[in-house]
């Protein structure tokens, strides 16, 4: 947070700003995380296995989710329709989002390996299998989730 808090110093000290769709797309993302600060904060305050095991599908698909929109800066850059100097910042700004992301799912699977103690000798694989499409619930909602941010993002464009 404080990073992203000085990237917008910066970004309003030098009067750079991102291009209107630039923003839609930022603010869709933002949307996702914090839907996953909100399931890791039951993650962990109550123990919730099912808050728990929402925040991975939901940290996946912010990652294709910052793919593509790192992907559609580039391609509003390369037709000079965003500014060379929101570069940077854009690119800096969707990092500290991962990492947000990334600490979330950290943190969710503490929770359910705190309350499925079991998992800790396997706590690597478990979550390689959910990778690998091999649980169903997770596909569900991982799909559920994608298809509902993605919709946002051509909704919003």
């Amino acid at each position: 947070a404080d990073h992203i808090a000085s990237i917008a110093k910066k970004m309003y000290d030098d009067e750079t700003v991102f291009s209107e769709t630039a923003m839609k797309e930022i603010y869709v993302t933002y949307e996702l995380v914090s839907r996953i600060l909100e399931h890791t904060e039951e993650a962990f305050k109550k123990r919730s296995l099912e808050d728990a095991y929402q925040i991975e599908p939901l940290v996946l698909v912010a990652n294709d989710l910052i793919d593509n929109i790192n992907g559609n800066h580039l391609k509003r850059l390369a037709k000079g329709e965003c500014s060379v100097m929101a570069d940077a910042n854009f690119a800096n700004l969707t990092s500290e989002i991962k990492r947000i992301a990334s600490v979330c799912s950290n943190v969710g699977t503490a929770a359910i390996v705190r309350v499925r103690p079991e998992l800790a000798a396997s706590e690597h694989n478990y979550f390689e299998g959910l990778h690998e499409g091999k649980d169903e619930k997770f596909n569900k909602f991982y799909t559920r989730a994608y298809e509902e941010y993605f919709a946002k993002l051509q909704h919003d464009n």
